[in-house]
C-alpha cells in the first residue's frame, strides 16, 4: 500500500482517500470470497441454540465459556471482540460462518 500513496501524493486527498477506500473494499471482498465454505460442524456449537450448560467435558466447558464471551458481546455491541489463534486454526472461517449464520445477524441487529 506504501507505493499506492507514494504514486498517488500528486492527487488530491480526497481523491486519494476515495481511491484508497475503493481498493480497500474491494480486497476485503476477495479475501471475504476466498475463504472456503465454512464449516457449520466445526463451529456450530458457537452458534447453536440448544443449552449445552449440562455438558460436563473440558471442552464443553471451554466452549460454553467462548460462547457467552461472544454472544455477550454482540448482545452488547461495545468495543473489539479479539479472536485470536495460530495460522490455519480456522479464524477466517469462524468468521464467514458468523457473517452468515442468521441467529447472529439477528442479535446483531440489535444496534
Amino acid at each position: 500500500m506504501d507505493s499506492l500513496t507514494h504514486a498517488g501524493q500528486g492527487l488530491s486527498g480526497a481523491k486519494s482517500r476515495a481511491i484508497m477506500d475503493r481498493l480497500r473494499l474491494q480486497a476485503l471482498s476477495e479475501r471475504f470470497e476466498s475463504i472456503t465454505e465454512a464449516e457449520e460442524r466445526t463451529f456450530g456449537w458457537l452458534l447453536d441454540e440448544e443449552d449445552d450448560s449440562n455438558r460436563s467435558s473440558p471442552s464443553a466447558s471451554v466452549h460454553r465459556l467462548a460462547k457467552e464471551s461472544l454472544l455477550r458481546w454482540v448482545e452488547q455491541g461495545e468495543g473489539f471482540y479479539y479472536i485470536s489463534g495460530k495460522p490455519g486454526a480456522g479464524k477466517s472461517t469462524l468468521m464467514k460462518l458468523i457473517c452468515n449464520h442468521a441467529s447472529f445477524l439477528q442479535r446483531a441487529a440489535a444496534w
